[in-house]
C-alpha cells in the first residue's frame, strides 16, 4: 500500500482486541457512512434472528409496517429460513405495508402529518416494482410474500382484518417501523386481535418517539385485560428500537 494511504475500515473491525472502538481519525467518509449504516441495520437483523431462534418459534405470519427499501423484510425471510421454519411452517405469509411512493403532496392522508408524508411522494423510481424485485431476488418463500401499497388507513381495513381472522390466521412477528405517532396508533389498533398467543412485536422508534412507549403501554394493558397476554421486554436495537415477546399471563 502506498505510504499515506489508509486501509478501508472493516465493517466488522470497528472493535479493537479488547472491545474498544478503534480510531477512525484516518478513515474516509465513505467507510464511516458504511459503518454508521451497518450498526443499526445489523441491530434490526439480530432482532429477526432472536425471534426465530431464542425460543421455539411459535408460528404465525410476519407483518411489517413501514417496509420502504425492504431490507428488514428480507431480514426475517432469511432468519425464518436459517432455522428451517420454511419447512415446519410452510403456509406462513409475509406482509409488507407501506405507501411505496403512492402519495401526492395534497391528498387527504398527507394532511395527517403535512411535514412527513410529502417527503415520501412519488419519485423517479417505482418503489412498488422495486419491492417486488427485492422479494424475487431474495428467493425465499416468494409466493407467500404480499406487498400492500397505500396509507395504513387504506390498507389496514376492518374488511381485511375480518377476512384474516376468518381464515384462522395469526401474527407471529409484528415489525413496526411507523415513524410517526398517528401511524403507530393505527397499527396498534389493527393488530390487537391478530397477535398470536405466543408472538413478538418490535417498534423501531420505541426510544426516539416519546409517544411510542406510552402507546405500547396502553396496548399492553389492554392485551392483558382483554386477551390475557403479558408483554415481556426481550432486547433493544441500538438506541432506537425495542423487541417484546407476548405470552399468556401466568
Amino acid at each position: 500500500m502506498p505510504e499515506g494511504d489508509v486501509a478501508p475500515l472493516s465493517l466488522e473491525g470497528i472493535f479493537g482486541p479488547h472491545g474498544v472502538l478503534v480510531s477512525t481519525a484516518q478513515s474516509n467518509k465513505s467507510d464511516l457512512r458504511d459503518v454508521a449504516l451497518y450498526y443499526p441495520y445489523r441491530a434490526r437483523a439480530e432482532c429477526s434472528l432472536d425471534v426465530a431462534s431464542v425460543f421455539e418459534y411459535f408460528g404465525g405470519d410476519y407483518f411489517e409496517f413501514g417496509s420502504d427499501g425492504m431490507g428488514t423484510f428480507r431480514n426475517f425471510l432469511t432468519a425464518f429460513d436459517i432455522f428451517d421454519h420454511s419447512t415446519r411452517f410452510s403456509d406462513t405469509r409475509f406482509y409488507a405495508f407501506d405507501i411505496f411512493g403512492k402519495t401526492t403532496n395534497d391528498d387527504a392522508h398527507s394532511k395527517i402529518d403535512p411535514e412527513y408524508f410529502p417527503a415520501w411522494a412519488n419519485g423517479s423510481s417505482n418503489k412498488l416494482e422495486e419491492a417486488h424485485n427485492y422479494i424475487c431476488g431474495h428467493g425465499i418463500m416468494v409466493d407467500q410474500c404480499f406487498v400492500r401499497p397505500g396509507y395504513f388507513q387504506e390498507t389496514l381495513t376492518d374488511e381485511f382484518k375480518a377476512q384474516y381472522l376468518g381464515e384462522g390466521r395469526k401474527i407471529g412477528y409484528a415489525f413496526l417501523d411507523c415513524n410517526i405517532t398517528s401511524s403507530y396508533e393505527t397499527v396498534f389498533d389493527f393488530i390487537f386481535e391478530l397477535m398470536g398467543k405466543d408472538s413478538a412485536i418490535y417498534m423501531d422508534e420505541y426510544f426516539v418517539n416519546k409517544d411510542v412507549p406510552v402507546l405500547f403501554a396502553s396496548f399492553s394493558e389492554r392485551l392483558l385485560r382483554e386477551r390475557g397476554l403479558a408483554s415481556y421486554f426481550m432486547r433493544n436495537a441500538g438506541g432506537f428500537g425495542a423487541l417484546f415477546r407476548l405470552m399468556p399471563a401466568p
